[in-house]
């Protein structure tokens, strides 16, 4: 059998998806270490579940196509308060775009309201996207949120 040499371009599907795996590992395992605090009513993974979206410039006109999605972990707590650690991914026209924050939805209120902005970047490179990914993901997961006490804090 004949192995094929790929090029970097050619290898950004695969490394894509392995480290949107990564990431979903880890919002996986996340979820399992809250699961059972406190005050933890249930929680919600959202997957990585790319879809197409159409786009106009809104300066040039010129329109084209973006691919990605928002995904990550709400939790809903015995006080009414929902936390959501959510990422949004998207292959623009002229490169990436990522954030990370960190939601609290009060249930006194309407919408949300940003905890943590871990991330905002905007048409930055692939591999800048990759890395980007894996830290701000470490750091989603590890910001600290008021309202939520570890059961082994006490």
């Amino acid at each position: 059998m004949r192995r094929v040499q790929l090029s970097n371009q050619t290898q950004e599907p695969q490394l894509l998806l392995a480290a949107l795996a990564d990431v979903q590992q880890k919002l996986k395992e996340f979820e399992d270490s809250i699961t059972d605090r406190e005050g933890v009513m249930n929680t919600s993974l959202f997957r990585f579940s790319p879809r197409s979206m159409q786009v106009t410039h809104p300066q040039t006109g010129s329109s084209g196509s973006q691919y990605g999605d928002d995904f990550g972990l709400s939790v809903s707590l015995s006080n009414g308060i929902v936390i959501d650690w959510w990422l949004e991914a998207w292959s623009i026209h002229s490169g990436w775009s990522l954030t990370a924050k960190v939601y609290q939805h009060n249930p006194d209120e309407d919408g949300s309201h940003i905890l943590h902005e871990i991330l905002d970047l905007q048409t930055v490179s692939f591999d800048e996207f990759l890395a980007a990914l894996h830290h701000s993901t470490d750091q989603l997961i590890s910001a600290p949120i008021p309202c939520m006490v570890s059961s082994d804090a006490t």
